[in-house]
């Protein structure tokens, strides 16, 4: 608005300067006598306005004339700048307008029109999601007493409780079981998947690639497998058995057969270890733990940060070996130092 009026006042000034220069000079060209001045304005009837002045008031006027006409265009145009600034101004006010009314809307609690059951299961879901992606729930219970009421409830937490099964098991898919030649280097190294196994909860590895440079076949001598031992293999008659169990597994079938694992389930097996490792001589019939090797103390992070070798050294149990075949027994402890099993 200011600018306007800026704008028609210099326009004012500027009409008013030309008009009086005009005013002025018409007295300088009359007051002159010596000057012989044709009158435009006073011809006598019948005469015509000489071409000389005609020509030059035709110009002025021209002039006069374009001045009036851009003065308006510029009028008209900075009306329309005030009129957009209005419109802009109008415009923001309209959006923080909206936009307080949005923020306003996100504070309001949403959950509270939805029913107790549609309430349940959305944080179910939200709370399964996050275990799965992070093997956590996050912060549900830290947003309010309903929620932290809610997530304490039995069928909650035994909907937390499948999605840490799952969870594990997805984990557990992504574990690689690991030949290094040399120990000390990755030349040659050998990586075998979980996932790739035909049941990946109960399959046995190929190691028929992993080859020791004084030894040959390291299957000869050892037998890696997933799952539990659930009865002899003549086939490892000779062979060191090592399991990779999941407790969830062993959880499941503690009343059938995997039944031996009651007598170190729960207490030293607890949840934090999620992967267990049992070390068995094939040739022996007896099944159970009596003469066995076991570690289930230890999270699949740990479990990731050694070989094979250095994890039985940690372990519990009586694993005392064959009272024959002492060689091969042997040879299959010392091949451990190869193998390292990883969970991403």
């Amino acid at each position: 608005m200011e600018k306007s009026l800026k704008f028609l006042l210099s326009s004012v000034v500027i009409a008013l300067t030309v008009t009086s220069n005009h005013t002025i000079h018409s007295m300088e060209d009359f007051s002159n006598p010596d000057n012989d001045v044709q009158r435009p304005y006073r011809v006598s009837s019948g005469s015509d306005i000489t071409e000389t002045h005609g020509t030059n008031f035709s110009k002025k006027m021209a002039v006069f004339r374009n001045f009036g006409f851009h003065s308006k265009k510029k009028t008209q145009t900075n009306s329309m700048k005030v009129n957009t600034q209005k419109e802009l101004t109008h415009s923001v006010t309209e959006e923080s307008q909206q936009e307080k009314s949005e923020y306003e809307e996100i504070r309001e609690n949403p959950f509270e029109k939805c029913s107790p059951e549609i309430t349940f299961m959305i944080l179910e879901l939200a709370a399964i999601g996050n275990y799965l992606s992070d093997g956590n729930t996050g912060s549900l219970m830290l947003v309010c007493r309903d929620w932290r009421r809610i997530m304490r409830q039995k069928k909650m937490k035994q909907s937390i409780e499948s999605a840490k099964h799952e969870y594990i098991y997805q984990r557990f898919l992504k574990g690689v079981l690991i030949y290094r030649p040399d120990e000390k280097s990755d030349v040659g190294k050998i990586e075998l998947l979980i996932r790739d196994l035909a049941n990946p909860l109960e399959g046995t590895f190929d190691l028929s690639k992993c080859r020791d440079e004084r030894l040959g076949d390291v299957g000869q001598y050892l037998s890696i497998s997933t799952g539990y031992r659930k009865e002899q293999n003549p086939a490892n008659k000779r062979k060191l058995e090592i399991w990779l169990v999941p407790r969830f597994l062993a959880e499941k079938e503690l009343q059938g057969t995997a039944n031996y694992f009651k007598e170190i389930f729960p207490v030293k097996w607890k949840n934090k270890a999620p992967v267990g490792i049992i070390w068995t001589w094939g040739g022996d019939q007896w099944m159970g733990l009596g003469c066995s090797d076991y570690l289930t103390n230890q999270s699949m992070d740990d479990l990731s940060n050694n070989n094979l070798h250095a994890l039985r050294r940690v372990s519990r149990g009586n694993l005392l070996g064959p009272s024959h075949n002492v060689f091969d027994f042997r040879f299959a402890l010392g091949l451990q130092r190869k193998f390292h099993i990883r969970f991403v």
